[in-house]
């Protein structure tokens, strides 16, 4: 089993990979606005219409990103209350340790909560 401090820096590295995820998405959307509003000519039909396949690719690549990052921080998330249950670790440890913020390459804060968290321990 992973340890407490193991476990944590690998919902930190999800979480970041998570944020990377949404700004991908926040670019793709960017592009496909610029892609939507721009005046092409007949002879820049084709050119246009190759840039709006990549897009689609881009989109499905981001997609499958996300759901495969999401289920992984789904699963990571599950282990805390395994390990209390299991007297691995004390509810005040994990506390602790998923409360510390974080930051980002960029210096924006890492989001690790879980919406719809139930602190069970509590």
């Amino acid at each position: 089993m992973l340890s407490r401090d193991d476990l944590y820096d690998r919902v930190i590295l999800k979480c970041k990979e998570f944020r990377e995820c949404t700004l991908a998405m926040t670019n793709l959307e960017t592009r496909i606005k610029q892609l939507r509003l721009s005046k092409a000519t007949w002879s820049e039909w084709s050119e246009r219409y190759q840039q709006l396949q990549l897009l689609e690719i881009t989109a499905d690549k981001i997609r499958v990103e996300f759901l495969f990052v999401r289920t992984q921080l789904r699963t990571l998330f599950a282990l805390p209350p395994l390990m209390i249950a299991l007297k691995k670790m004390k509810p005040l440890v994990w506390d602790t340790l998923i409360e510390t913020p974080q930051l980002d390459e960029h210096d924006k804060p890492t989001i690790t909560e879980q919406k719809n968290d139930r602190k069970s321990h509590s």
